[in-house]
């Protein structure tokens, strides 16, 4: 019912990332017309695991087009690109899948809030619960009054010259944890850097100090809804520190 609508500037922002390697981004093409058949993707990352950091690759694009998906083509695309990254010295990799791999060593909580509620009904992302109506379902999911929330600093979108302390608040958050991207400066602005319909970044500034106290960034993934006229959702995926 729902199919991710990336956009050009998306795909670009995902894998043209600092010291990207083009050889990783692999086609499958029609020898004859051109037309893409395939495409899987590797981007070079750097994890930190327990004080040891081990230089991956992180896997992502994968798809077939629909007429091939019996030949067997995504675990060539998987093999090839496994093959490209392993000339590099690289022997692990980041990836997701619809199951479960032994043995998890880590997970993560992943939360969800419906901003309209009603929609999500209308177009099925949402279910009601047995005996609930959809008066009290978006009751139930109305956003809290914020006005009374006393922040301390003024919030606004991140700028070039806030990347020296937002770099150093992300170094501060990731000493606290045992598994996380071991981004250079550099890195770290390619993925936190505004961008318009993409990536947005807002920082926290004191007003008294001009100094940068808390960010949170957040890219948006618009899904298409099939079946479906005159609607169209936006996933908002948001990373607080």
């Amino acid at each position: 019912m729902f199919r991710f609508e990336y956009s050009v500037g998306l795909i670009r922002w995902v894998l043209l990332v600092t010291n990207y390697i083009k050889e990783w981004h692999v086609g499958l093409k029609n020898s004859k017309n051109g037309k893409l058949l395939g495409f899987i993707s590797g981007t070079p990352t750097k994890v930190n695991i327990n004080s040891k950091v081990v230089k991956m690759a992180e896997i992502n694009f994968l798809c077939v087009n629909r007429k091939l998906r019996t030949k067997r083509m995504a675990p060539m695309l998987i093999k090839e690109v496994t093959r490209r990254v392993n000339l590099k010295g690289i022997w692990s990799a980041i990836y997701t899948s619809g199951s479960t791999f032994p043995t998890p060593f880590s997970e993560a909580n992943y939360y969800h809030k419906s901003l309209n509620p009603k929609k999500n009904i209308e177009t099925g992302f949402s279910r009601l619960a047995p005996k609930e109506t959809l008066a009290r379902y978006c009751k139930k999911m109305k956003l809290h009054d914020m006005s009374n929330v006393n922040i301390v600093g003024e919030p606004r979108l991140m700028i070039s010259k806030d990347l020296p302390q937002v770099y150093d608040l992300y170094k501060k958050q990731c000493e606290k944890q045992k598994i996380f991207f071991k981004f250079s400066q550099q890195e770290l602005s390619h993925h936190l850097m505004p961008q318009d319909g993409i990536v947005y970044t807002i920082v926290v500034e004191n007003s008294d100090e001009k100094k940068i106290t808390d960010f949170l960034s957040f890219y948006n993934l618009p899904s298409q809804i099939l079946k479906q006229e005159g609607h169209n959702h936006s996933f908002m995926n948001v990373s607080l520190i």
